[in-house]
């Protein structure tokens, strides 16, 4: 070991283990947070009277206006293969990335689960509390700035702690489980608060207004439970190694493809539907459960040679004896 050389790597690289999976885990978590709190600023943003009269936001400039964000996402995917292999890479290494990710839509299981949880993440009703809580709490009969201020800071605690109990739980309860206990919920929770928007949206009682604010925490809790520490897990679990960054591709591009449409749509919708937009969100998410339900591979405590196996990858198996057989 002595006479090792890092010959391909930078010296900026830290040669401590200990030290390498601290910045991994730190560059993993600040990813996942950029979106969360891109969605919490465009929240906070749209509550502000200051913000909306500014840029003069209605119906129609809503949605470009956070449809900026996945218009960064989808420019910056486009980047992420020329930039490197212009820096130092083999142009043999672009095209055999290139191989591999039309390789990967050759992989029927593999390639409905990438694009089926990409549609997940951004349709399931995330994205209107996400971006558009102002309308909801409209709706509910919550207009004062400063309480959807308030609530919108009150969410995005309550999100952080259940998804951190979430990310321990997914190794108890199971990858297909525990996203199959959260569409449940977020399902419910979206009948719950259409039916009372419905009923309650037009009182002038601070009691009954408030109340229609526990189906959005139920619900936001359910997503932060299964969907959000999902992201970051499955995508790129089910995937051969040399597939993982196709897939991880696949997934992004997927989930920022449907947030640029829904920008430019989710105004109108909610303006024309109401609460029964909830309702409808709702009985898709009866079609995505029933996705999970039967196409999602449990991939709890396997390992990754397991995990191949469950995709037929004999292939790539070959010498190793899994304690299943």
């Amino acid at each position: 070991m002595a006479g090792f050389q890092r010959h391909h790597v930078s010296k900026l690289v830290p040669s401590n283990p200990t030290v390498l999976n601290i910045l991994l885990v730190a560059v993993a978590v600040v990813n996942s947070a950029t979106l969360g709190y891109d969605a919490s600023v465009m929240n906070g943003l749209s509550i502000l009277p200051s913000y909306t009269n500014y840029f003069h936001l209605n119906d129609a400039t809503t949605g470009p206006n956070n449809a900026a964000v996945w218009i960064g996402t989808i420019l910056g995917i486009s980047l992420v293969q020329p930039i490197p292999d212009r820096c130092g890479r083999k142009n043999s290494i672009l095209i055999a990335t290139v191989i591999t990710i039309l390789e990967s839509y050759y992989k029927p299981p593999r390639r409905t689960l990438q694009f089926a949880f990409g549609v997940i993440t951004e349709t399931v009703g995330n994205f209107i509390v996400s971006y558009y809580l102002t309308r909801i709490l409209s709706q509910a009969g919550i207009n004062d700035t400063y309480r959807q201020t308030q609530i919108n800071v009150i969410i995005q605690c309550w999100s952080f702690a259940v998804v951190v109990a979430g990310s321990f739980l997914l190794d108890v309860i199971g990858r297909r489980l525990q996203t199959l206990m959260g569409m449940v919920g977020m399902t419910v929770t979206l009948y719950m608060l259409g039916a009372l928007i419905k009923v309650y949206g037009d009182s002038t009682e601070a009691s009954k207004n408030y109340g229609i604010l526990a189906p959005i925490f139920l619900f936001q809790g359910s997503y932060a439970f299964s969907i959000t520490p999902m992201t970051s897990l499955y995508p790129t679990e089910i995937c051969q190694y040399k597939l993982r960054a196709a897939g991880a591709a696949v997934f992004k591009c997927v989930g920022a493809s449907l947030g640029l449409v829904m920008s430019f749509t989710m105004s109108f919708a909610m303006s024309d539907l109401g609460w029964k937009f909830h309702l409808i969100n709702a009985s898709w998410n009866i079609i995505l459960t029933s996705f999970v339900f039967f196409y999602f591979v449990e991939t709890k405590g396997l390992q990754l040679e397991e995990i191949a196996l469950k995709f037929g990858d004999n292939f790539i198996t070959e010498g190793y004896d899994s304690p299943t057989k």
